[in-house]
């Protein structure tokens, strides 16, 4: 690794950049050494003297810097909000500047993981982060301004001859009619759509499938499908990477994850098709498990201590080419009275007047997890998270007029998770226009009571969140998923 470092180094050099270069370590990282030549930065949260000194030690007569000041930290799924309170911070950042020690605020404007790139821990667990880069920030994703912020900006003026700009008021809210679901396609009936699928005597992770011109899977979902001809006990031999849903000729007998390795499949008659939808549900980001990161099934399942052969393994990525085409096939049902999950389903939400921001309610029973594609014509799509007085995550979804991009039928994924302890709500502004919305729901849950997705004012407290990217989307589609 240092030698990968010294290599990294040398090849900015070469290139001409000869401005100021800084190593940014927690304490732990700071005693391995640093680089000669680059400036050594400490990254923390709670002031630790000893800290402090330890970096003025190792580099004497250079300015202190603390490079990342983590004013809040990430949510993984199935924990509750992480909140740094805003006094605590203050009192921190207070002490840092009073000893004359530069600062940066990590982060000052939280954001959002779109797609599938949010990311997963792995300091001896393995902990999939959510969609929402919250991080409890003191600006929000949406830009409102938090308690942190105007206890910042008090501090900050102090060491700011001018004055500072008016702070801009929040965005308005309103309340809009129910949307009804219209159509459904379940995920059994999508699978033609997607490319062809693979043959395999062995599992193969999805990095190593033959599928985007041979360069593997990177995201989403991959489906394995084998013959069994009994029941009994399935192991995973932990070699499920994340999540799997576990179906017996497309009946839903369970799930498989790092916890759960075992699930007794029930007795039948004949050849019966066994099926795991496994979920790639992050990538770890930092840390020693940087290289365990192959997802799929990496291993052998077993049935009664005997290895499954002969997959046959599709590969959903769920890419704009196949959200396209499904989008655009013909094969969608209305009829709800027994919806097959996993499946896709598709609603309508037209806005009058002026866009204002807005919450989506999308109830789903039990613990699932879900993928949300928006097509608005000609927007700007922004995500964020509140906090609602019972303690519940609220997802958040912000649109923005923006100039026509350069794609006329591009659709791009917002990946929203749901998982326990999460409640699924979103925030939609919308342009005078007719958006076409459709979920696609990954079982365990049902997606909406009585297929009607209600949309509400935000009347939430403690509100945390950010902006991180902007996404242009050129349809008029928005799709769900989730999964069990």
């Amino acid at each position: 690794m240092e030698h990968l470092i010294y290599l990294l180094l040398q090849c900015l050099q070469s290139r001409g950049i000869n401005e100021l270069l800084l190593t940014s370590d927690n304490w732990e990282g700071l005693r391995y050494g640093g680089m000669e030549g680059v400036l050594k930065t400490i990254n923390l949260q709670r002031l630790s003297f000893g800290a402090i000194q330890c970096l003025a030690d190792m580099q004497p007569q250079k300015p202190l810097m603390v490079m990342e000041y983590w004013c809040g930290w990430f949510d993984v799924w199935g924990e509750h909000h992480h909140v740094f309170h805003a006094e605590d911070m203050l009192a921190v950042v207070s002490e840092i500047l009073e000893r004359g020690v530069s600062i940066n605020l990590y982060m000052f404007h939280g954001g959002t993981s779109f797609s599938f790139m949010n990311g997963a821990m792995d300091f001896g667990t393995y902990k999939p982060q959510i969609t929402s880069y919250d991080y409890d920030a003191p600006l929000a994703e949406a830009g409102d301004c938090t308690t942190k912020y105007h206890l910042l900006r008090n501090l900050f003026s102090q060491y700011h001859s001018e004055p500072l700009p008016e702070v801009p008021s929040p965005q308005e809210r309103r309340a809009y009619d129910a949307v009804v679901i219209q159509q459904y396609l379940s995920l059994w009936d999508s699978l033609h759509f997607t490319e062809k699928p693979y043959r395999s005597e062995r599992p193969v992770n999805m990095e190593n499938l033959p599928v985007n011109n041979n360069n593997g899977q990177s995201y989403g979902y991959t489906l394995y499908e084998t013959t069994i001809t009994c029941g009994g006990a399935l192991n995973s031999k932990n070699s499920i990477r994340d999540r799997a849903l576990v179906f017996v000729d497309r009946q839903c007998v369970g799930s498989l994850d790092y916890k759960i390795q075992e699930l007794t499949l029930p007795d039948g008659q004949g050849d019966r098709t066994l099926s795991l939808l496994v979920e790639n549900c992050g990538r770890v980001n930092y840390g020693k498990a940087l290289d365990e990161q192959r997802k799929g099934i990496v291993g052998d399942i077993v049935l009664n201590h005997t290895p499954l052969r002969g997959f046959t393994i599709f590969c959903l990525d769920m890419k704009p080419g196949f959200i396209k085409r499904l989008t655009n096939s013909g094969q969608w049902k209305s009829d709800f009275k027994s919806p097959t999950l996993p499946g896709f389903f598709q609603a309508r939400l037209h806005v009058d007047g002026p866009p204002r921001d807005t919450f989506i309610r999308l109830p789903v029973s039990r613990m699932t997890s879900e993928f949300l594609w928006v097509g608005v014509k000609e927007l700007c799509l922004s995500m964020d998270r509140t906090l609602d007085a019972t303690g519940s995550l609220v997802p958040r979804i912000s649109f923005t007029s923006q100039d026509p991009g350069s794609e006329a039928e591009r659709i791009r994924s917002l990946y929203l998770r749901n998982k326990k302890q999460m409640t699924k709500y979103s925030l939609l502004k919308i342009l005078n226009m007719e958006g076409q919305l459709m979920f696609t729901n990954f079982p365990f849950a049902h997606c909406c009571e009585n297929n009607k997705i209600i949309t509400k004012t935000n009347k939430q407290t403690n509100t945390h969140t950010h902006t991180h990217t902007h996404t242009h989307t050129h349809t008029h589609t928005l799709s769900w998923v989730t999964s069990g």
